[in-house]
């Protein structure tokens, strides 16, 4: 039986993931730096001047605490977001209709895109923080590659999906 998904639910789907990422990757870093005793001066999503989380005031050394702090946003949205895709890839939905293999591009995105996050908060915090809040920034051209290597990455997972839509619709296979 093949489970349908109408693409108005895919839209909301996405739409809510999209939301929902934030509310997963900020509270980590919060979470992280009460572990390991990092100071937290302040704690904001994300404000009008588009800065992120500044919970390490006052911390004046480096440290592998503060690391794992700023790796810890990106890698715990990234792993709950493949956690995600690996359940549907499982019950073989993206197989079910379009819009399944649509929205399970979006969480593929979503999967590399807060992996990459996560690097580059945690191994290039320096290069994020100037690039924040300028469009074609290097850190802003890397965070649309991450995205763009995401849904590659749904495409060649699921390519034999696609070529098995291309047989149904009637278009003849010449790849022999």
């Amino acid at each position: 039986m093949k489970r349908r998904l109408s693409p108005l639910i895919v839209a909301l789907g996405i739409i809510g993931a999209f939301l929902l990422t934030p509310i997963l990757h900020e509270p980590a870093h919060l979470t992280a730096a009460l572990i390991f005793g990092i100071p937290i001066d302040g704690f904001f999503w994300i404000d009008p001047n588009l800065r992120v989380p500044t919970v390490y005031l006052g911390v004046t050394e480096w440290s592998w605490q503060l690391t794992l702090t700023l790796y810890s946003g990106g890698v715990f949205a990234g792993t709950f977001w493949g956690a995600i895709y690996f359940l549907l890839y499982r019950r073989r939905l993206f197989e079910s209709s379009g819009a399944w293999w649509a929205f399970g591009a979006w969480i593929s995105v979503l999967i590399v895109w807060q992996l990459g996050q996560g690097l580059m908060e945690g191994s290039l915090n320096g290069l994020y923080l100037d690039g924040i809040n300028q469009v074609f920034s290097t850190s802003r051209l890397m965070q649309i590659s991450f995205m763009i290597m995401g849904f590659l990455f749904h495409v060649t997972f699921t390519r034999h999906t696609l070529h098995r839509w291309g047989r149904s619709s009637g278009v003849e296979d010449t790849t022999g």
